[in-house]
């Protein structure tokens, strides 16, 4: 029986224009032909094909791409292209080339990217961006960055983003605003605040 997977993947590479069959006898003509065609090509491309200029193009059209490019060709530059066209990117972006405005750029583009970005790069206005996008976001931003603003902000974009606000800073204000967005928060709500939900429903 054929997997699904199997066919989504003989389906992309049709897309892209890809036959595995002739990876190894491809040119760089040809390579460089797939990748101008979708970025996601350079997945397909043998390793020894692989320049900077190819790398650039692939990571142009589709950041995620970087993801298949060779470590030694990624520099600032190609780093800062492929956050720009999508901000997860960065999850493929060796740590040295990672500063405050690469990751800026990543998190404006895609909020996700913060679970990425090193901890001591994240500071307040970061974690704002990124919660403001989705509250859940809020998971991957340091405790000691959390108050009662930024978790005003999570819980109104995903009730449920409540389960990493420091229990200290959760008032039945917060709470209340949690339950209405999504009544799952009400898991989350600490104890000496969910007896006053029960009685409402009384």
């Amino acid at each position: 029986m054929i997997s699904v997977i199997y066919l989504e993947q003989e389906q992309k590479k049709k897309i892209i224009g890809l036959d595995e069959n002739i990876g190894g006898k491809m040119t760089y003509k040809e390579a460089l032909e797939k990748v101008i065609n979708s970025g996601f090509a350079i997945e397909h491309i043998p390793i020894k094909l692989i320049d900077y200029d190819l790398a650039k193009i692939a990571v142009t059209q589709n950041g995620y791409a970087i993801g298949y490019v060779p470590e030694g060709l990624i520099d600032y530059k190609l780093a800062k292209k492929a956050v720009t066209q999508n901000g997860y990117a960065i999850r493929y972006i060796p740590i040295r080339l990672i500063d405050y405005k690469l990751a800026k750029i990543a998190v404006i583009q895609n909020g996700y990217a913060i679970k990425y970005v090193p901890v001591k790069l994240i500071d307040y206005n970061l974690a704002k961006i990124a919660v403001t996008q989705k509250g859940y976001y809020l998971e991957y931003v340091p405790v000691k960055l959390i108050d009662y603003n930024l978790a005003l902000i999570a819980v109104t974009q995903q009730g449920y983003a409540i389960e990493y606000v420091p229990t200290k800073l959760i008032d039945y204000n917060l709470a209340l605003i949690a339950v209405t967005q999504d009544g799952y928060a009400i898991k989350y709500v600490p104890r000496r605040l969910k007896h006053l939900f029960e009685m409402e429903e009384k």
